[in-house]
Order: C-alpha cells, then structure tokens, then sequence
C-alpha cells in the first residue's frame, strides 16, 4: 500500500494548500472484549459565480424587495437572515482556521440552502479527512463523484477514495480477523497500522494489540501494550477506562507487588529506590533489568518479610523470562522465607503449575 501524501492538504476552497492524510476510525464491535475502532475542492468561487448560482433574477419580487428595503433602512449585517454564500464563507474561515468541525457545520448549511452546489460535498470531505474520521470521509467523496462524475474534483476524489481504502485495508483485516477469532492473525494486521497512523489513533492500535495479546494469554505483551496507549490516548476516550481496567486484571493476574507501600522499606531508601526501579521495568515489559533491580532491593533490604516478598517478584521476572527451573526454585524459596497473604496463593498456584511443566511431581504446602 503506497503511503498517503501528507503533505497535501488542498481543499477545494483553496487548490494551494498542502492536502495531508491521516488515519481512520471505523466502528468497533460492541463486547467489552472488542478491539478499538478507529473513532478515519473546486477553485475558489469568485463573486460573480456565487452570485449567478444563488442571486435571484434582477427583475423578480425578492430582488425588487430588497432593493426598496435598501433604499429606505439601513439594514445591519446581523439582521439580514443568512445566505448560502454567508455560509460558504464561514465556512472557508473555519477551514483556513483549522476548526473542520465547524467547517462541515457551515458547508452543510450552505449545501442544505444550495443543494445545485454539489461540489460542497468535497469540501466536506476533506473536512472529514482531515479530522481522522475516514469513513465518512470515503462517503462523502463517493456522494460528490456520484452527483458530478466529470466534475473538476472527481479525479481527486478517487485518487482519496483509492488511498483511504488501502489505508483501511489492513485495519478492515485485522477486525474481521478478531472478530473470527484469529487474535494471532489479527495482531499482524494491527502491528502493520501502526506505521499508518499517529496519535489517538496509534494509541488505538496499541489498545487492540493488548486485547489480541490478552486473548492469546500472552498477559505480559497484554499489559506493556495497555500501558503504552495509555501514553496516546485522550484520557475522554472510552478505551483510556478499558484499558487502566484490563491494567489492574493483568497486573493481579501476573501476582507482581507493584507497590512498596505494604513492604517495610520505609526506613531504607536504597532498598526502596531499586525496589520501584524495579517495579517501573517490570511494568514496561523489561524483565531482565526488572530481575537485576530487584536483586539490588533484595541485598539492601533487611527485614525478612520484605526479603519473601522480593524473592517472589525475581521468581515472578525468570517465569516471564521462560527460566521455568528457576522460578519454580524462587516460589518455594519465598514460601520458605514466610511469604504471605495473596502472593502466598500465588506463589503456591505458580509453583504447582511450573512443576506439571517441568514433569516434576506435585509437592504438598
């Protein structure tokens, strides 16, 4: 798929201006398990053309009355009801300012009082383009090729709609993928998104890599992916919640004392400092240097529970490093040191679980 042309932002309003891609967001399915989805113009008309288009004949009763209107008050400018042209001019202003939303508010209106103004579709269009919301977007190039086939935008609606379906492409992939079943396959398709997008829309494609990977088992990859598009998301979104909510499950489910606020290392600031160095590498996925900053923790800690507890966070970082021997060795050295509370269970449930792996046979706590 060639990549879109950024550094193009033309509309129609204004063919100098640079016309610039983004990415899409069509609809997501609606389980809570659900994969994001991704919330993705003629020459400027002169005077004299809108006023043929939309001026009424010089000798009819409206033209006739607002001459006699003129002549006798002055009416204010924000008195007179609006005109199409008013519009298209607002909304030209909206554009040029950056503010699209408000930009398809007036092109609307302006199309709803000069329906023969058909060329107003592109203009929304790109407004739409450039809001990242791409379904639409295609929807209105299509209506605008469909009303003004030979129309002097048509060539560069379909040049769009050809690019913005292979944008789609891929992200199309992925969902029927997901919504199949395949979260494997689908991740493929996400991970190729990602290059394609930026922003609230990257942090999408991360949120639905951490619920393929979630699917798969594979919590760790889960819970770096969470938290990374937590970094991109809007904190408004609907998946910013979903994710801090799949964050809390994962990190319960993968038994790691995240916080050192139950650990007695109030009165040892070396010991704490490794402690949440450690903490911050575990929850980026970086297990190995999670592994060597808890080491650190447990050779400056001194009391024994906060010793127990350590030994199970290093038992915890070899299992998610694949040293199943290890880690098995660690559960029970923790438990041995007098481990307690939830981690106990878990160390107790992990222990069992690495020894069916290993063929070892079970042991009774």
């Amino acid at each position: 798929m060639p990549p879109l042309q950024k550094a193009h932002r033309q509309h129609v309003l204004k063919p100098s201006q640079p016309e610039a891609t983004r990415s899409a967001e069509p609809s997501a399915p609606a389980r809570q398990d659900a994969p994001a989805g991704m919330p993705a113009l003629q020459q400027r008309l002169g005077n004299r053309q809108l006023q043929r288009l939309l001026a009424p004949a010089s000798d009819s009763p409206a033209s006739i009355q607002r001459q006699e209107v003129k002549s006798a008050v002055r009416v204010t400018d924000a008195a007179r009801p609006s005109t199409p042209e008013q519009k298209f001019e607002q909304a030209e202003t909206a554009y040029r300012s950056g503010d699209y939303t408000s930009a398809i508010r007036l092109y609307e209106a302006s199309l709803a009082m000069a329906p023969e103004m058909v060329v107003l579709n592109y203009n929304i269009a790109q407004c739409y383009r450039l809001l990242d919301d791409y379904g639409k977007a295609l929807t209105y190039y299509r209506l605008y090729i469909s009303l003004e086939s030979s129309g002097p935008y048509a060539r560069k609606a379909r040049k769009f709609i050809s690019n913005l379906e292979g944008l789609l492409q891929p992200f199309e992939t992925a969902q029927r993928l997901y919504a199949e079943g395949d979260y494997a396959s689908a991740a493929i398709w996400y991970t190729r998104m990602l290059d394609s997008v930026s922003g609230e829309h990257h942090g999408l494609m991360l949120y639905n890599l951490g619920q393929c990977n979630r699917n798969l088992k594979r919590n760790a990859a889960a819970l770096r992916f969470y938290e990374d598009c937590l970094l991109e998301l809007s904190d408004k979104s609907p998946f910013y919640a979903k994710a801090e909510k799949w964050i809390a499950d994962l990190r319960a489910s993968l038994g790691v004392d995240m916080g050192t606020d139950d650990l007695p290392l109030e009165d040892n600031e070396i010991a704490r400092n490794h402690f949440t160095d450690a903490q911050i590498a575990f929850s980026a996925g970086q297990y190995g240097e999670a592994l060597d900053a808890y080491t650190r923790a447990y050779e400056a800690a001194e009391d024994a529970d906060a010793k127990a507890q350590i030994t199970y966070n290093v038992a915890q970082c070899n299992r998610l490093l694949g040293r199943k021997a290890t880690a098995l060795t660690l559960y029970e050295q923790s438990l041995a040191m007098g481990l307690r509370g939830a981690y106990e269970t878990k160390a107790k449930e992990f222990s069992q679980k690495l020894r069916q792996a290993l063929g070892w046979p079970k042991k009774e706590f």
